[in-house]
């Protein structure tokens, strides 16, 4: 069984940093209690005796101690930052490296915006509080012990006072963070769905712009934004006791000492050093006490995030190697075997149900349905991105649960060839994306508008190197055609076919007021090196012809690959 992994075990290399952090915030706490007790003797020994060799003896003293407490905590919040920021990258990267690992189930059980808000604010909040915990967390309760120890020192009836106002405060905080922290769990889930809607709009923004649901997404954000204010309400007004719990305590302490401490004076059982010194230890004892409340408050909200953390860091994914994984696949042949899948494991809700199918290694097989009718699904169980619910999938004649995953995933394509007769375009941004993957780092487009406003797009350094071509004909358009050029211009692809259309205008609809639409040309688009297709199209590499009767079955998309002249020189060229 694996050993769970907990959220101190990504502290890693800054272990040495969260170490010296509390040791130089205990050398600070050190300094600062000795403060006031140097600064009554001062008083008592020095300014009332009128002697200035204990004024100065002291003052020096109370001098150094402040200095030596100003480098202690400068060390500790430089030491405390370098930890935090570098817990807070390896949580990051160890949540990100087990994402990798994820099969598709486990990603579907997180949502892709649930662990992107894990990678961001469950992350700062962890943060925040681990810098609050290895400084102000070891520096309050040790300034608040050390404090009542020599106001114990000083007077032990007035220093039972502080123990009777900290058992109020402790049970105060007790059940305020008992209160909130489901309230905080809650709301980081809240802040999943808001991130899947922000995401969902964003991604389909043309689709939602075309057919002006504007208003909609808008109403549907506003009510998941309004959801985490009032949950974000009802924690605040909760945690809003904290601090009049706080000011109680700090008034009647003062008070309480006030009055004791004067009547001891007056009794001369007391001195006024000594109730200096008592007033400064009372003020670092409630400060103590808020900077606590403080603490408390921030691990309310980050112990929700840690947990959230946690279950990315040990979420293992469904889908493993056998004891002994097949590294070699034989060929391409595929075979469905009585196969069903469910995505949510129930039988009553199969998307795929007894599917049976064998496609031999070589073979080239459409698979045609609307949207939704599961065809990416069935793809997916080939590579065992999920496993069947029933059934097998056999690749090679082996089942796909019987081999390596990588090395059944590494048996990929050998060659590209794409296909764009036909293809009146498409979205720019899809166009830029593929692009992007597919070639090396420089200018992919470039897109003017009547203004003369110039955009360009360029592609980072990661690219696919493997041979390539696109087939393309006359009835190629618009995105289409340039993305022929674009593998044309860099060299990256043969253009196999006949001359294209030439468009080279994007255009963006308009809603009428009738119910209607209309779609205006907004912007010229052109190559990464500034060439533009209008009216001219693209010039194939190698030139083939399709008669026809061709040119008809492959509009009804029912030609023979085999009687296909174009794809076969396509296959031929890459």
């Amino acid at each position: 069984m694996k050993k769970k992994r907990s959220l101190a075990s990504c502290i890693q290399e800054f272990w040495p940093a969260t170490i010296l952090t509390p040791i130089f915030v205990i050398g600070e706490v050190a300094f600062d209690v000795l403060i006031p007790l140097m600064t009554g003797k001062l008083l008592d020994e020095g300014v009332k005796a009128g002697s200035m060799h204990h004024i100065a003896a002291y003052g020096l003293t109370v001098v150094g101690m402040a200095v030596l407490a100003l480098i202690c905590g400068g060390l500790s919040g430089r030491f405390g930052a370098k930890a935090s920021t570098g817990f807070a990258r390896n949580l990051r990267r160890e949540m990100y490296r087990n994402v990798q690992k994820f099969s598709f189930a486990n990603i579907d059980k997180f949502s892709t915006s649930g662990i992107i808000t894990r990678l961001t604010t469950d992350v700062t909040n962890v943060q925040m509080a681990f810098m609050m915990v290895i400084r102000i967390a070891v520096r309050s309760p040790i300034m608040l012990i050390c404090a009542w120890v020599l106001t114990l020192r000083i007077n032990p009836k007035l220093a039972l006072i502080f123990l009777v106002v900290i058992s109020i405060l402790g049970i105060g905080l007790a059940l305020i963070m008992t209160r909130a922290h489901p309230i905080f769990e809650r709301v980081f889930k809240r802040y999943d769905h808001l991130n899947n809607v922000v995401q969902e709009n964003l991604l389909g923004i043309r689709v939602v712009k075309s057919f002006v649901r504007e208003d909609h997404e808008v109403e549907k954000f506003g009510k998941v934004s309004q959801e985490i204010y009032m949950d974000f309400s009802k924690a605040e007004r909760i945690l809003a006791f904290n601090m009049p719990l706080m000011q109680i305590c700090v008034y009647a302490c003062m008070i309480s000492v006030s009055w004791i401490g004067a009547n001891l004076i007056v009794g001369g059982s007391m001195t006024t050093g000594q109730l200096t010194s008592m007033f400064s230890y009372i003020m670092m004892m409630l400060m103590s006490l808020m900077m606590l409340s403080m603490v408390l408050t921030m691990i309310i909200m980050a112990r929700a995030s840690a947990e959230r953390i946690t279950e990315i860091l040990n979420e293992e994914s469904d889908l493993k190697n056998g004891s002994q994984p097949i590294e070699e696949v034989k060929d391409g042949s595929v075979v469905f075997e009585n196969v069903s899948f469910s995505y949510a494991k129930d039988p009553s809700k199969e998307c795929l149900k007894n599917v049976n199918l064998t496609v031999k290694s070589g073979e080239t097989v459409g698979i045609l349905g609307g949207t939704g009718t599961s065809k990416t699904t069935l793809v997916q169980l080939i590579p065992r991105l999920y496993d069947a619910t029933e059934g097998r999938v056999l690749v090679g004649g082996v089942d796909v649960r019987d081999y390596d995953m990588d090395a059944l995933r590494e048996q990929g394509a050998e060659r590209l060839v794409f296909d764009v007769r036909n293809n009146g375009g498409g979205f720019l941004d899809e166009l830029t994306r593929l692009l992007d993957y597919l070639l090396p780092e420089g200018p992919i487009f470039r897109s003017q508008t009547k203004a003369g406003r110039e955009t360009v797009v360029s592609s980072d350094a990661g690219c696919v190197e493997m041979p390539m071509a696109v087939l393309v004909n006359e009835n190629t358009y618009s995105a289409a055609e340039l993305f022929a050029a674009e593998l044309q211009e860099w060299d990256w692809g043969e253009v196999v076919g006949v001359q294209t259309f030439g468009k080279g205008f994007s255009q963006q609809t308009f809603p009428l007021l009738n119910g209607g639409a209309v779609n205006l040309s907004t912007a010229k688009y052109f190559t990464g090196q500034g060439n533009c297709l209008i009216g001219v199209g693209l010039t194939p590499d190698r030139v083939v012809e399709l008669d026809e009767e061709q040119a008809a079955k492959l509009r009804a998309r029912i030609l023979d690959p085999a009687e296909d002249p174009q794809l076969q020189a396509a296959i031929a060229a890459a």
